[in-house]
């Protein structure tokens, strides 16, 4: 969730693909984009092979790796007093000794217990989204149940392609994680979708964003230009290097700054 203020303008919609087309060419293509990279495996940003062109499946799979799906955290909260009981959108940091709100916890049922700064406890949970304000980035938890303190805990080393509901998390591991999908360079390769262009009342660009699918159009990555990319309409196997953006767009990975790799 992405708080901006835009200004009022005009929106126009310059479509430069052809959806029928598209879509008769993939009835009767059922071959993968050439040279497009296994679309299986999640890639951790901070570990993964980013060498080779990505898929847009498995970028937007990667980088959703690790929302909505149950894990276990250790997690400082915040007490507004000394001693203070857990609320709703419960503030809590990801250290000892830190008063920096960097995480929201929503619970499924409110534990009825008090507790004093830097005190950490387990929670269990799910991770629902980013949410920048001020370029202030927080990580928003719902689904979330206290374990119990965290007194000697184990906790395992985080990496988005293989962590499990079993194990248990230091959490300033896992939002180092998910932050490190903010300005990552890829490159993808797909097939080409069309243009979408957004100008202002006086006639600027405002955006100027190329979709690319996969081979299946599953999957769609908005390629954020500061010119004109001048795809050819129906293009298929073409290669886009970027920077990702950390919020998802309807679920959708945005790249930034792009440009056409030939």
């Amino acid at each position: 969730m992405k708080k901006i203020l835009i200004p009022i303008c005009t929106i126009v919609l310059i479509s430069c693909g052809n959806k029928a087309e598209g879509e008769a060419n993939a009835a009767t293509d059922s071959t993968k984009t050439e040279n497009a990279v296994a679309t299986n495996n999640i890639l951790d940003p901070v570990s993964g092979d980013f060498s080779k062109p990505i898929d847009p499946f498995q970028l937007k799979e990667s980088m959703m790796a690790c929302y909505n799906k149950e894990i276990q955290l250790v997690i400082y909260p915040i007490p507004f007093f000394d001693t203070d009981k857990f609320a709703q959108d419960q503030a809590a940091t990801v250290m000892a000794d830190s008063k920096d709100k960097t995480i929201s916890i929503n619970f499924k049922t409110l534990p009825d217990i008090e507790f004093t700064r830097n005190t950490p406890f387990v929670i269990k949970c799910k991770l629902k989204e980013i949410s920048i304000w001020n370029d202030k980035k927080e990580l928003l938890i719902i689904d979330a149940e206290l374990v119990g303190e965290a007194k000697n805990v184990k906790t395992e080393t985080f990496n988005a392609s293989t962590f499990t509901p079993a194990a248990v998390y230091n959490s300033k591991d896992v939002l180092a994680n998910v932050l490190a999908w903010n300005g990552k360079q890829v490159t993808i390769i797909g097939d080409y979708n069309g243009t979408t262009t957004s100008k202002r009342p006086d006639g600027s660009i405002m955006e100027l964003r190329a979709d690319i699918t996969d081979a299946g159009g599953n999957s769609t990555v908005g390629c954020n230009f500061t010119e004109d990319p001048a795809i050819e309409a129906g293009a298929r196997g073409i290669k886009i290097s970027g920077k990702t953006d950390l919020v998802m767009h309807y679920d959708n990975p945005y790249l930034n700054n792009c440009q056409v790799v030939k």
